[in-house]
């Protein structure tokens, strides 16, 4: 609920202007970054790696964190969760829901519940309302299918709402901003810059490991759709991006190798506002050719494949599915079964490092008899109301080597593996 930004002064503006735009020669990518403006001509946009980063350097970047949500209590609940992992691991810069749709009522309760639930655990958090852009595209009327049309239309709507893009690019350009999911938690604080991070962690391509977002540098976690943004199209690629957009030119190998990120995505304000303007272009025209959920981040990686922006991807940034190797489990390794589910990440540089930074619960878990899913957490949750839900021992992980699903027909007996 908020209509203004808080600015960082002239002194830390130019701080970061230094440090982003610093005299580092080291090119970052086979090709220079680009940007693209509204005539679709391409403009030169070389960036380079500072030499050097840390705790202090981060201090000096205002970060933007935004999650997108529908106004209903399925996501309320998940918003709520989201802004209470972001205080308990103390992340830094403004967190913003982007909630799209709300009639009257549906805000009025929005803005009580933050005022009184929110906003008390900072003063950084933030609520954003937006119109409903489901259903935008004219060829598609039902909202299931076009429910995610609202993440890049309402980053664009946020970016020129609340940070005043295009006319006050200048005072956020050097900024950086995250997009995440509603159904995540934060398991430590999202930053720009990644000197501890493992480097078996990175996905490896013919360029350098870039470990710092900067201009032309974007970070995000690497997705198991590879080079299907683009493959998806059929053949009709030059009906969604315009004549001179690298898209066109693009191989395969280079669109799984760079391009198929999601949440979390860092970037610099600068490029991200411009993914965001191609993404909401592209998007609608992807609809035509490719109908499936996975639209809308196909529309992320064909907006940052045709700015030539290439993305760093890391594998290990987020755990979902429990039994998937490319995703961050592997600090377990370092963790007793007894621990497994607190780790003591002060104690232990190297469990911290290797820590994923987000849990995206979008899947079902289990052990033993104990289950969570987020489809059957009861939406009045944080009423006075609602039953307390049942906490799991903290040895669960040492008291089961099974699970069963409460349909009491999918279940998994580890110990037999």
């Amino acid at each position: 609920i908020r209509t203004s930004d808080k600015k960082t002064n002239k002194q830390q503006q130019q701080q970061q202007i230094n440090r982003r735009r610093g005299n580092s020669k080291e090119s970052v990518s086979s090709s220079s970054s680009s940007a693209v403006n509204d005539d679709n001509d391409l403009i030169n946009s070389k960036n380079s790696i500072s030499s050097s980063s840390n705790d202090n350097d981060n201090d000096l970047i205002q970060y933007h964190m935004v999650f997108s949500t529908s106004c209903s209590s399925f996501q309320d609940w998940q918003a709520y969760m989201f802004f209470h992992s972001a205080y308990k691991v103390g992340q830094k810069g403004t967190v913003t829901r982007i909630a799209s749709g709300c009639n009257k009522a549906q805000e009025a309760t929005l803005k009580k519940n933050h005022k009184e639930k929110i906003s008390i655990l900072s003063d950084q958090f933030y609520l954003h309302f937006t119109p409903e852009f489901s259903g935008t595209h004219e060829s598609e009327k039902d909202y299931q299918e076009t429910k995610y049309f609202n993440k890049p239309y309402g980053l664009l709507h946020y970016m020129e709402h609340v940070l005043g893009y295009p006319s006050a690019k200048n005072a956020h350009d050097d900024s950086i901003i995250m997009i995440v999911d509603p159904d995540m938690m934060l398991l430590k604080p999202i930053v720009h810059t990644f000197d501890n991070y493992p480097k078996t962690y990175w996905r490896r391509t013919p360029r350098p490991i870039i470990n710092e977002v900067t201009h032309g540098n974007p970070i995000a976690q690497a997705y198991m759709y590879g080079p299907k943004w683009l493959t998806s199209l059929k053949g009709s690629v030059k009906n969604v991006v315009p004549p001179k957009s690298p898209v066109l030119k693009m191989t395969t190998k280079d669109a799984g190798l760079y391009y198929p990120a999601g949440p979390p995505y860092i970037a610099t304000c600068r490029d991200m506002y411009q993914i965001a303007v191609h993404w909401v272009q592209f998007l609608p025209k992807i609809r035509d050719v490719f109908k499936g959920m996975m639209a809308e981040m196909h529309g992320y990686s064909t907006a940052a494949a045709h700015l030539n922006l290439p993305h760093q991807l890391s594998e290990k940034f987020m755990i979902s599915n429990v039994g998937s190797s490319q995703e961050g489990w592997d600090f377990l390794k370092s963790i007793s079964r007894e621990d497994s589910c607190q780790p003591d990440l002060n104690s232990n540089d190297e469990i911290k490092n290797e820590m994923p930074f987000v849990l995206h619960y979008c899947q079902r878990y289990a052990l033993g008899r104990w289950f969570a899913g987020k489809y059957q957490v009861p939406t009045e949750l944080f009423t006075c109301q609602a039953p307390l839900l049942r906490v799991p021992p903290r040895d669960v992980a040492v008291l089961y080597d099974w699970f069963i699903y409460p349909n009491n027909q999918e279940m998994e007996d580890y110990a037999k593996k």
